[in-house]
């Protein structure tokens, strides 16, 4: 396409984002050079003194000197970013010297705080409930999820055969607690372990959630497979979400649908969007919606300030529908999304 094109012919700029946020811009040195060869560009950045636990992001663009007779607006060509390391640690937030209490009651665990309670079943080993200021936050538990809805790719692959990995889609459901552990570490920090047995895909999962005074939720997951365990189509972690929390923020790959095999056009950055704006409307209901590389996630309301944060160690990928995994797994049409 750009094979006659001189790099004369276009125009750069650069953009300094600070954990996704811009916080300086500039013009890039005029080049010239013919298609095939390369030449060297600096960018000069102001003194910055670079903060503690902060990200740095240098993100460069180049446009069109003149538009071309196709183009509309002013279309970005090319671009790239570059990550740097972080500057050391970010300083702890939101801790609280508040004494944290468990009790055991009816086969379930509680944990309450300071205007908060976490509640789990004991007997299933996962958690049911996040209360904050008396409103529930979960519509159903948060459970370890090993499966995706099937693409248009899967189909042309699976021809209406069942494969192996098959068996992970109920996986957790059919799956056995061999092990839960309530541990008080500390006056501030109660700790939870389950590990859960799932014969139907010969594998072990355990999973610890850490719940501190300030209201965090830890959860660390380690997987375990036998030799013989199927292909895995995923590994994270599943909830159903009050109605209200329809507002996202996150930092991360966006603002459209990406995954890991096809994410480098979709730029790191801070994106705010709808619930109704997450998912892709595919002619054929499949898997959609997904964001890379997400540092952190916020959803929020319109209608109240309750909030629901995620916290990437150091980075998540996720998706939110305004319906459930099941449904889409079985819709046949876009009708059938509710």
């Amino acid at each position: 396409r750009h094979n006659f094109t001189d790099l004369a012919e276009f125009v750069g700029s650069w953009t300094l984002l600070a954990n996704g946020i811009p916080i300086e811009e500039g013009a890039l040195p005029q080049l010239s050079a013919a298609p095939g060869e390369a030449t060297e560009v600096g960018v000069e950045v102001s003194d910055l003194e670079l903060a503690p636990g902060v990200e740095y992001v240098l993100r460069i663009e180049y446009r069109r000197r003149r538009p071309a007779v196709w183009q509309e607006g002013d279309d970005v060509i090319a671009w790239n970013e570059f990550v740097m390391e972080r500057q050391g640690d970010a300083p702890e937030a939101g801790e609280s010297d508040q004494a944290l209490a468990w009790e055991e009651s009816d086969g379930a665990i509680s944990i309450d705080g300071d205007g908060f309670a976490v509640s789990f079943d004991k007997d299933r080993g996962i958690l049911t409930a996040i209360e904050v200021d008396g409103e529930q936050l979960l519509a159903a538990p948060l459970v370890p999820n090993f499966w995706r809805a099937v693409t248009d790719n899967d189909r042309r692959g699976q021809r209406n055969r069942k494969l192996p990995r098959d068996a992970w889609k109920a996986a957790f459901s059919n799956a056995s607690l061999r092990n839960f552990e309530v541990e008080q570490t500390g006056p501030q920090q109660v700790k939870i372990d389950c590990l859960h047995r799932m014969p139907a895909v010969q594998a072990e999962l355990a999973v610890s959630y850490t719940v501190d005074a300030a209201g965090h939720v830890e959860v660390h997951a380690v997987l375990e497979r036998d030799e013989a365990s199927p292909p895995l189509p995923r590994f994270g972690m599943t909830a159903e979400l009050i109605s209200s929390l329809d507002q996202i923020v996150f930092y991360g790959r966006g603002p459209h649908e990406n995954y890991w095999d096809r994410k480098a056009g979709a730029a790191l950055g801070v994106y705010r969007l709808s619930l109704e704006e997450i998912p892709y409307d595919y002619v054929r209901p499949q898997e959609n919606g997904n964001r890379e590389d997400c540092r952190w996630l916020e959803l929020t309301s319109t209608t109240s300030a309750t909030k629901l944060s995620v916290i990437g160690q150091p980075s998540f990928c996720f998706s939110a529908w305004p319906y459930t995994q099941a449904t889409l797994d079985k819709a046949k049409h876009p009708t059938d999304l509710t």
